[in-house]
């Protein structure tokens, strides 16, 4: 995701796409490989991360789509 905060990048709604969603698979990619390589996958809660990781993506998508239309509208009042 550092590549989204480039000013550039930040009012792309594709690569906002892509990076947002490159995130999310990448938490899901982690957490999946550290339930498979514990020894008690019966301690690791897996709902509960997987709907934060899910909602984390899904914030974070809105929010960044709420800044584009914002910011990247010329009617938006800009003080000097």
């Amino acid at each position: 995701m550092s590549e989204m905060y480039d000013p550039h990048a930040a009012v792309s709604v594709r690569r906002t796409l892509r990076g947002t969603a490159i995130a999310a698979v990448l938490g899901f990619v982690a957490y999946s490989l550290a339930f498979i390589l514990n020894r008690e996958p019966s301690e690791l809660p897996r709902i509960v991360v997987g709907a934060f990781i899910a909602l984390a993506a899904l914030f974070t998508l809105v929010w960044r789509l709420v800044y584009i239309r914002i910011y990247t509208t010329s009617g938006f009042p800009v003080e000097c």
